[in-house]
């Protein structure tokens, strides 16, 4: 229930996520580059996020794969969505 509830509170504050409900949320970045330098980032900010990229998707199609699980407080909930509102992580949903 716990690990529901952080799915959905991320989902609600990045719209633009697929519909899903698993506990592994890709959020679509496009370059792979992109990816790299968010995941980088992310990790430099104590979140391990990591970036799919070509071969496992296709080409200009990589993903930040979120996973989110019961053991996460609400207060990592909370930092991982600032982070990735953040305006200094430059992520910009496809599409």
């Amino acid at each position: 229930q716990r690990l529901h509830a952080h799915r959905e509170k991320i989902q609600s504050a990045l719209p633009h996520l697929p519909p899903n409900r698993s506990a592994i949320l890709p959020l679509p970045i496009g370059a792979e580059k992109t990816a790299l330098a968010l995941a980088a980032n992310l990790w430099d900010q104590g979140f391990w996020v990591p970036a799919i990229r070509f071969p496992t998707v296709a080409r200009n199609s990589a993903r930040l794969r979120l996973i989110v699980t019961a053991a996460h407080t609400d207060n990592d909930v909370q930092q991982v969505m600032g982070l990735l509102a953040a305006p200094d992580l430059h992520y910009k949903p496809e599409g």
